[in-house]
């Protein structure tokens, strides 16, 4: 099938057809379109490489006149289970053939895409796939692969203007085999041939730019955008207007002004990547060869609404939605855009006010926190996803929340520390490696569950508790409570001072007059749990420093809570819990034949000489703590053998009280006489 030759021409009505008329010597750029729209076929066949149905499928070509300065073929609504099965020659009247498309686009099914492959296109086909509909150069992963009733030579050229050579004006053959057995598929629209002849016009522009005013969204030069009248721009050396085509098709005009620059304004492109490229014409119209093609993707389509934010539990940890944070943190979860933006508006009033935004990560998370403090009052705040051509979702549903005025700044807990005065400097310095601990305060208690892992150490004596400010705090604040009965654990009576506190660091520090669970070499078989019981409570409890402070916000919950503690309010005693088992390598909470096995599998390893898993060194093998596994930590798993913490009860949450008057024993004044056991 033929159709009249057309001629590209500055007019009123950029890109219409128009009939060519009688031939000027300087040959207008005339373009000419053939085909046969007939469906090809492929079947699945047991025999292999399998013919089309139409095979080949031929189009005959007349009229051509001139010097053909451009070849493209269209390949319209191709679908295929696999793709890659399909091989796709083209041969000229001269015998000369160009393989278009040969194990391209992987094995996913590819339905409905019209390809247009032209010597001009910057990209080829992919492998792996998926085709889409666009414009690529010719493409043959495996070349040595013949085809049935082809020329014995095909294919004989990769360039589609090489096979313009000598007179065009008879058969093109289009032949479409599959390689491989099990699929089937075809073109169901047939294909085109375009032959453009003409002299030669002015040299070819620069390849198309979106101008970065037409580049919306993430960025403005990756070229996707969600602009339908964009403007592209470019330079040309030669001519006086540019002519832009999308996918091969013309659809505007501009003068090319001073210094070469051009603009061209398009509109009505329809969504999805189109390849976008420019020919200059000469002031009689005649048009150059083409620029090389810029990809574009237009996306018009917004992303859905994400799901309504919440405030995160710093920010609202009763989970009420009422907060004394007045630049609180929200979070959430969005898909369909790498960016989250954020809007709060006043109740009532509906006054807007710009949260911010942020970028989601690989799992479509996000975090916000406003960078200019809420004014006391009630907000709604929703959430919106733009997308990477800056289309923007309409909002997520409301969610509704308090700001009040924050209470005065109560200090917290921010770490509890285990320590010992038998504990060497290679243990402790072992400890920070680890990242469980501090040079100077020994062994840092976690929070969550691994809080309630049994301590496996025979030589705890120190505590110390670090604050989130400069506190006022006393030796009689903290009460240590034994779940073993008969039990006391009081401040040592020699020695370095049993208390202290440090303002430069905001640590305080009790020295105790025995271990915890006390191990020793008459008194084995120990484990004990112990409640640390730190005072907030007026008139003594403790608080921020100065006459006025804040008592305490201390709130805690054992195996779940991490630090800093308290719950936003101040005064609230911390009740913290520790298991302490000598000589529980393995920290299960009872002392037996595994903890046995796992130290004598570490001695003679230290600090310095770890060894490899599982003969190794660990603080936890090195229940003495001096820096090394040895025979003592054997005695010590030794003598403690059938300790088990499941035999102690925990003692109660009971407050610090206070100093009975006058004259009692420090270990009485401090800690009590009676401590509360369960």
């Amino acid at each position: 099938m033929a159709r009249r030759p057309t001629t590209r021409r500055h007019d009123s009505h950029p890109g219409r057809p128009q009939r060519v008329e009688a031939l000027e010597s300087r040959l207008l750029l005339a373009t000419y379109e053939f085909g046969n729209p007939s469906q090809i076929n492929v079947y699945n066949d047991f025999t292999t490489p399998t013919p089309a149905f139409l095979y080949p499928s031929s189009a005959t070509v007349k009229g051509v006149t001139g010097t053909i300065t451009d070849i493209r073929v269209t390949l319209r609504n191709f679908s295929h289970e696999r793709p890659h099965d399909i091989d796709v020659l083209l041969v000229a009247p001269n015998g000369r053939s160009v393989m278009l498309m040969s194990d391209v686009g992987g094995v996913l099914p590819t339905n409905d895409v019209t390809l247009t492959l032209s010597d001009t296109a910057t990209t080829p086909m992919p492998e792996n796939g998926p085709l889409v509909t666009r414009t690529y150069r010719p493409t043959d992963y495996e070349s040595d692969e013949p085809l049935p009733s082809t020329p014995f030579d095909a294919p004989s050229h990769t360039r589609l203007i090489d096979l313009a050579a000598g007179d065009v004006n008879d058969l093109w053959h289009l032949y479409v085999v599959d390689d491989e057995f099990g699929a089937e598929g075809g073109f169901i629209g047939g294909w085109g041939l375009t032959i453009t002849t003409g002299g030669t016009g002015p040299a070819a522009p620069s390849t198309p730019d979106l101008h970065r005013n037409s580049d919306s969204g993430l960025s403005n030069t990756d070229d996707i955008t969600r602009i339908n009248t964009p403007v592209f721009t470019g330079t040309a050396t030669a001519g006086t207007q540019v002519r832009l085509y999308v996918d091969g098709n013309p659809v505007g005009t501009g003068p090319i002004g001073a210094g070469g620059v051009w603009n061209v304004q398009v509109q009505g492109i329809q969504e999805g990547q189109r390849s976008i490229s420019a020919r200059a014409m000469d002031a009689e119209g005649n048009e150059g060869a083409s620029s090389e093609e810029l990809l574009v993707t237009f996306d018009y389509t917004p992303p859905g609404s994400p799901p309504t934010p919440d405030m995160a539990p710093e920010s609202d940890p009763d989970g009420d939605n009422v907060t004394s944070d007045s630049t609180p943190t929200f979070t959430g979860n969005a898909t369909g855009g790498p960016t989250v933006q954020l809007v709060a508006r006043t109740v009532p009033g509906g006054n807007v006010i710009a949260l911010g935004s942020a970028t989601v990560d690989a799992s479509g998370n996000y975090s916000i926190t406003p960078a200019t403090a809420l004014a006391p009052g009630v907000y709604t705040v929703t959430a919106g996803v733009v997308d990477v051509a800056g289309n923007g979702s309409d909002p997520s549903a409301v969610l509704e929340i308090t700001v009040q005025n924050a209470p005065a700044d109560a200090p917290r807990v921010t770490a509890v520390y285990l320590d010992s005065t038998g504990w060497s400097d290679d243990f402790r310095n072992e400890l920070v490696e680890e990242n469980i601990g501090h040079a100077g305060f020994g062994y840092r208690v976690p929070g969550g569950a691994d809080q309630l892992l049994a301590l496996p150490w025979v030589n705890i004596n120190v505590i110390t508790i670090e604050f989130s400010q400069d506190v006022s705090v006393q030796a009689e604040d903290l009460l240590v409570l034994s779940g073993l009965p008969g039990v006391t654990y009081g401040l040592a009576v020699s020695g370095a001072l049993p208390f202290q506190y440090n303002p430069a660091t905001r640590t305080a520090t009790w020295r105790l007059d025995k271990a915890l669970a006390n191990f020793t070499t008459t008194n084995r078989r120990v484990a004990d749990r112990v409640r640390l019981v730190l005072d907030a409570d007026a008139p003594n409890g403790v608080r921020a420093a100065g006459a006025s402070g804040a008592y305490l916000d201390g709130e805690w919950t054992d195996g779940s809570d991490n630090m800093p503690t308290g719950n936003g309010t101040a005064g609230g005693d911390m009740r913290l819990l520790v298991n302490v088992v000598p000589g529980d390598a393995n920290r299960n909470g009872n002392v037996s034949p595994t903890d046995y096995g796992a130290v004598r599998s570490g001695i003679g390893r230290n600090t310095a000489d770890e060894g490899v898993t599982p003969n190794h060194y660990t603080v936890f093998k090195d229940v003495n703590a001096n820096g090394n596994v040895s025979p003592t930590d054997i005695g010590v798993v030794r003598g403690n053998t059938g300790a088990n913490i499941t035999s102690v009860t925990a003692p109660a949450s009971a407050a610090a009280a206070a100093p009975p008057p006058g004259g009692a024993a420090i270990t009485e004044e401090i800690f009590g006489t009676n401590p509360i056991l369960a």
